[in-house]
């Protein structure tokens, strides 16, 4: 009797895993066409990109619901977002040969939007099993009306405190004028600390920055690295219109070129 008890347990656990991947199943092409459409830069809309968004928030918050004995496993339970991340990413390539045959550029960009999302389902995995109320706490995120910027932030909370607690040691650039913390080569790593130079930046290397070569432990760099990377994107382009309409307005007009029609 025990053991046929423990058979049908696992005859459900079975059932419910495959019930699980079946709605997946489905929901993955209705989702992937949606991505698809927003990434038709020629008919969609903002409510298309909204709707696309909104499905991969919903697809976090299906998977907190997924069967126990996935939710207990932390491999199988990766495993089985990755192959629903995969599904919605094929439907999306099968959605955009319908909307744009023949078009292979379009057919590969489509995947652009989930593409750039995988890392969000990695810091979820993450928290959903390091974190003691991890599932319901994803929920409850989501349940606030949480934006997915916002929910990306919340999820790496965990990691970046790991990323803090490391004291593995590193070498930096640290501008001198204006104390902000640039990266160096394996090559500009070597130098001693103490040692300037002018460190090439912009990506087109025609503009340097003094540096000076300074040593930290990787969790104060990533720290730092962090915020100001926060800092950066927060600044955006914030005063370029005010700069731009001052050089406009300030400009002699002897100097000034009429625009044509």
């Amino acid at each position: 009797m025990p053991r046929s008890t423990s058979t049908k347990r696992r005859a459900r656990r079975s059932n419910s895993v495959k019930n699980f991947e079946e709605a997946q199943s489905l929901l993955a092409k209705a989702r992937g066409k949606q991505f698809a459409i927003a990434a038709d830069s020629q008919s969609r809309s903002e409510d298309d990109k909204a709707s696309a968004v909104k499905g991969f928030v919903q697809f976090l918050v299906e998977h907190c619901l997924a069967p126990a004995s996935l939710r207990k496993d932390p491999e199988k339970f990766v495993a089985q977002v990755a192959r629903n991340f995969e599904l919605m990413k094929e439907a999306a390539r099968d959605h955009a040969s319908v909307l744009r045959p023949g078009d292979s550029k379009f057919r590969k960009d489509s995947t652009k939007g989930l593409r750039q999302r995988r890392h969000i389902l990695e810091q979820f995995c993450h928290v959903v099993f390091t974190h003691p109320q991890g599932f319901d706490l994803v929920q409850g995120i989501v349940a606030d009306g949480a934006t997915l910027t916002q929910i990306e932030e919340l999820l790496y909370i965990p990691l970046d405190g790991l990323c803090a607690e490391d004291r593995n040691t590193i070498r930096y650039g640290l501008d001198t004028e204006t104390g902000s913390w640039y990266s160096l080569t394996q090559e500009q790593q070597k130098l001693s600390t103490g040692t300037e130079f002018n460190l090439p930046v912009g990506g087109d290397g025609e503009r340097t920055r003094r540096v000076v070569v300074t040593e930290a432990t990787s969790g104060a760099a990533f720290l730092a690295f962090r915020d100001q990377q926060i800092m950066i994107k927060d600044l955006g382009s914030s005063g370029s219109k005010y700069v731009v309409k001052q050089r406009k307005q300030l400009l002699p007009s002897v100097y000034k070129i009429p625009d044509g029609s």
